[in-house]
């Protein structure tokens, strides 16, 4: 089925609301949408045609997400890669995933070793978007095909080198509606994403938004202190993490009740010490606990936010449509 891009649909519906919040700016959906389009008329006139994947090695940031709209717009599938493997292991999954052309960061050592490593592959260093000339003519990626490859995202699993999941426009939609029938309204609130954007858990939060509506509030790396503080703010309602970050979340706070506002606190990722869960139910945190694979685009069953005064968490039933 062909429909309207979800960015520029978002865009011309709420315009005004926010969709990216980081440090001390924020950028509405019509601001992200313009951003992401000077990045795809960028790419479609220095990288050319073809349908190769696109990758991106940047940081988890503001302009990750629009670099990630930019390449959908293109109509090309995207490819993040993690910033914190070498340059051999990127290139790696570079050849395994045959990307035509690489986007990094400006002063990163290995885009240059990286341009020697593999044959063909244009690198380059994302330019600043707002600095971009604005589209003449209608973009490739204005109107998207649910079966076309959205997103490559590379996993390995529990053993094995990693290998990367193709996954499909109609896979996140899917998984976005999925998890608002489990969640609820929470999932149209502000999220905060401070998983990594090139996993499909942070980056569910990114196409969620751009479906559903919502901002996210962006944090480039996980960082405790900064977390609390953003939660102290009280108008987070959502929360994506894995067992480890809510161990050094809780052990920062020593004690100190969840934060007002917060209304779903995703968990997955590994498996989850018992002594953790009664530590953040005891707080107040409203935990869901959930298991998903890149495979599926993120989750797969997860739990109902907890009723108030619970001692443990809802069952984990499967999501439906996933």
């Amino acid at each position: 089925m062909t429909r309207r891009n979800w960015l520029l649909q978002r865009a011309a519906s709420t315009p005004d609301a926010p969709a990216l919040e980081f440090g001390d700016q924020a950028w509405t959906f019509a601001g992200l949408a313009d951003r992401a389009r000077r990045g795809a008329a960028y790419l479609l006139a220095n990288v050319g045609p073809g349908d190769a994947p696109i990758a991106l090695l940047l940081a988890g940031g503001a302009d990750f997400a629009a670099w990630f709209h930019a390449v959908a717009l293109a109509r090309r599938a995207v490819l993040p890669l993690n910033m914190r493997l070498t340059a051999a292991e990127l290139a790696r999954q570079l050849v395994d995933s045959r990307a035509a052309w690489l986007l990094g960061a400006e002063g990163d050592e290995r885009l240059d070793d990286l341009a020697g490593r593999v044959p063909g592959l244009g690198v380059r260093a994302a330019p600043d978007l707002s600095a971009l000339e604005a589209p003449s003519a209608t973009l490739p990626g204005e109107s998207i095909d649910d079966d076309a490859t959205l997103a490559v995202l590379f996993t390995s699993g529990t053993t094995g080198p990693a290998k990367g999941a193709c996954l499909d426009w109609h896979a996140f939609r899917a998984s976005a509606q999925a998890s608002e029938d489990r969640l609820g309204p929470v999932v149209r609130k502000r999220w905060l994403a401070c998983m990594p954007l090139f996993h499909v858990g942070g980056l569910s939060i990114l196409l969620r938004s751009a479906l559903l509506g919502g901002p996210v509030r962006v944090h480039a790396r996980f960082d405790a202190q900064a977390l609390s503080d953003a939660l102290d703010r009280g108008d987070v309602a959502g929360l994506s993490l894995v067992p480890t970050m809510l161990s050094r979340l809780l052990a920062l706070r020593e004690g100190r009740a969840a934060p007002r506002g917060l209304q779903a606190l995703l968990l997955g990722g590994a498996a989850i010490p018992p002594g953790l869960l009664q530590r953040a139910l005891a707080a107040g945190y409203p935990v869901c606990t959930t298991y998903g694979l890149t495979e599926a685009c993120s989750q797969v069953a997860t739990s109902a936010p907890p009723r108030a005064g619970a001692t443990g968490v809802e069952p984990m039933l499967p999501l439906r449509g996933v």
